[in-house]
This record gives C-alpha cells, structure tokens and sequence, in this order.
C-alpha cells in the first residue's frame, strides 16, 4: 500500500511498469479469504486512450464555457430553492436538498438529457433520507443509461466495448455527480466548522477556485487505485515482486505532510494543491475533472451570500450536512 503523494504519481505515470490491467483472481493472494475492496479501481491505458473519442463532444473548451454560464444560474436557482425551505422549515440538509439535485441537473444539462420529475418530494419537512436517496437512484439510473446510449451512437472504429461504455459514462457521472455532490456537502461542512475561512472568502470572493481545490482535497472520495507490478522493483526499501499488486492510497496522498504544509488544515488559500481527487496525478485523472470543479465553483459562489449566516445542526449522519441560520 503506498501512502506518499510522490510514490503515488510516480507509480501512477509508470503504466509499463505498474499495470492497470484488471485484478488477479482471488485463488493467486496468499489468503483464500482475500476480496479486493468494492471501491478499488482499476483503468487500463488502453481504455483510458479511448475516453477522449467517447467523451470528447461533451468535454471540449467551448461546451465548458457554456456549461460555467448555465451553472451559475442552474446553483443561482438552487440555493434559492434551499434557502426557502431553510426559512420555511427552520433547517435543511446541504446534501439532501442542494447538492444532490444541483449534480443531476448540471450534468442533464451537459449531455442534452431529458428534465426529470422529483417524485419525492423532498422539500417537505417529512421527507425521508431514504426515500430522497431511492429517487436520486432513479434519476441517477435515468441518467446513465441516457449518457452510455449516446456513448454507443459515438462514431468509433471499432465500435465501444460494453466495458469501454461503461468506463466513459463513469467518467462522466462519478466526477459530475458523486464526488460533486460530495465535496458541496463536505465542503460547506468544512467551512462551517472553520469559520475564519468563510469570513477570509466572504472578503475576497476571488479565493472561489482556490477554496475549491481545497474543498475537493479535503473530501476526496477516490479512495484508492491498484496497480499491478509487471518487473520485480523496490520502493522505498521494499521490494515488490512482478504479479503483486500495490494499492494507492489517493485520502492518504491528499495528507502528505512533504507536498501540502500542515495537511491537517483547511486553507482556502492553499497553493499549489495536487490533490488526487480525481484520480492519481498526471496518471490517471478522471475526464469529468473540469466539470467538478466547474459546478463547485458555481456553487460556493451562489452561497457566498449565505454562508456567513449559518451554522451546523449536529450530531448528524454520516454524509448529512444539515445546517440552520444563527441565532
């Protein structure tokens, strides 16, 4: 397991020497218990060399440019709708009430999708977790299935293996949807519980990227990547044998004392900040990257407003972020 930022993006680089390649089977570890974590990835070169053909068209300079400008008002429209229901009910969940519907729409947005009706109604004070959860599973769901059928119509020769669709609209939704949706909900939490550095965004709104790449640093949901070691090599004094398989430890890359000072931190100001949200660094980074941080900015600019007003209900759930105004 490598938990340095440096070893992390050097073995990343190195696809000749670690391989992406898909995992052993469990009969080949030393364990007959052995299980491969649920959230361990795996992305050949091959597969990634082909996202840009699949997912080109979505992702090129002039689209995101559009998309920053139909963000702003998409997260100006949000925050409204959740700052009504905050004042009408007295609290409300940053997840469950912003993040999970801004995502959706962003990315619908993006790729031309239908609008989609929110059968739960989730602004109501009733409204259960586990209901809105099934109902972002059913738009999600929709979502996917619309991405991965223009993947396909993509004119590709060959045509996209079942694999290839799947990887190109994972690339697409985990960044668009999943690790968006985290970060606003980790993100306000974390200014929240440090509220100098809202009152240092609050002054000077142009910090916006800069607390974005902290947020995102600060609540990566990558956890890790596997790589496949294909020659005997050492690192750091420890020798890896061809066939074994290191883990990168994207969370723990992300608290390296060596690359980000006083990793324990959070400092909108950070910089510079090669953090491994998306993905391990310059080796493999998800494409949906410039999407992320597009609707996290729109976002934090759109509650810039707000946020000095609020304060964090707690103890919560994990993932909930449920906030009311001060007193």
């Amino acid at each position: 397991m490598l938990t340095k930022h440096a070893d992390i993006s050097w073995v990343a680089r190195n696809s000749q020497i670690f391989s992406a390649d898909e995992p052993p089977s469990p009969s080949s570890q030393t364990s007959p218990d052995f299980c491969w974590p649920s959230d361990l990835a795996w992305n050949t070169p091959a597969t990634d060399r082909k996202l840009p053909q699949l997912l080109g068209a979505f992702l090129t300079p002039r689209t995101m440019a559009a998309l920053e400008k139909s963000c702003r008002a998409l997260a100006t429209r949000s925050v409204a709708q959740f700052v009504q229901r905050l004042d009408e009910h007295g609290e409300a969940d940053i997840d469950r009430h912003l993040g999970a519907r801004l995502t959706l729409a962003a990315v619908r947005e993006l790729v031309g999708a239908p609008e989609q009706g929110w059968d739960d109604p989730a602004n109501c004070h009733e409204t259960s977790e586990s209901s809105t959860d099934a109902e972002y599973d059913r738009q999600t769901e929709a979502l996917h299935q619309h991405v991965a059928a223009l993947v396909r119509a993509r004119p590709t020769d060959p045509p996209p293996t079942a694999r290839e669709v799947d990887h190109a609209v994972a690339g697409l939704l985990v960044p668009g949807c999943r690790t968006t949706r985290t970060a606003i909900s980790g993100g306000v939490r974390a200014l929240l519980e440090h509220p100098a550095e809202v009152g240092k965004l609050a002054a000077n709104p142009g910090l916006v990227s800069s607390a974005g790449e902290e947020i995102l640093r600060w609540t990566t949901d990558s956890l890790q990547l596997a790589r496949g070691c294909t020659q005997d090599i050492e690192i750091r004094g420890q020798q890896i044998r061809k066939g074994e398989t290191l883990v990168l430890w994207l969370r723990a890359g992300n608290r390296d004392g060596d690359v980000f000072p006083d990793p324990d931190r959070f400092d909108i100001g950070r910089f510079p900040n090669p953090h491994f949200a998306f993905g391990g660094y310059r080796g493999h980074i998800s494409p949906g990257a410039n999407l992320a941080r597009v609707q996290l900015r729109a976002t934090l600019r759109a509650l810039l407003p707000v946020l000095p007003t609020l304060e964090l209900l707690g103890p919560t759930a994990p993932g909930v972020t449920a906030v009311r105004r001060r007193a």
